[in-house]
């Protein structure tokens, strides 16, 4: 049997000094616009924290609270939000807007459409939050 040195073990991984810690970075965090269940979310997985979600729609947002609890979550329409009531600094916002107008299935009203036009106060919400102009975002 090998005796295993706990020293050289250390040395190997670039612990010189048995005292040094070594702090990983902390983890990205998120903020999910139109949240639905939560699917941005369940992609992202555990190495991401979810700062915020939010949807317009209760049944979606019952649909997000069954799935990762409703601690993050925010129930109301993107255009009420403003940018202080968003906690943190996210590392990414995701927006999964409503794609009716958009879609071959749709009245094809693009982003004029009622729905799909939410993305209008998305963008707005990120322009604030960011400082830049929107087509930078």
């Amino acid at each position: 049997m090998v005796k295993r040195d706990p020293h050289q073990e250390r040395n190997q991984l670039g612990l010189r000094d048995p005292t040094t810690i070594r702090l990983l970075p902390a983890m990205p965090g998120f903020y999910e616009f139109f949240c639905g269940g939560g699917m941005a979310r369940a992609g992202l997985g555990p190495e991401w924290r979810c700062l915020f979600a939010n949807d317009i729609d209760a049944r979606k947002g019952a649909a997000y609270v069954a799935n990762w609890g409703s601690e993050e979550l925010r129930v109301a329409d993107v255009a009420s939000l403003s940018v202080g009531e968003l906690p943190g600094q996210a590392d990414l916002a995701w927006a999964s807007f409503p794609c009716q107008d958009l879609s071959l299935a749709g009245a094809g009203a693009g982003l004029d459409g009622a729905r799909s036009g939410a993305f209008w106060a998305f963008c707005l919400t990120i322009r604030a939050l960011v400082g830049i102009d929107a087509r930078h975002v």
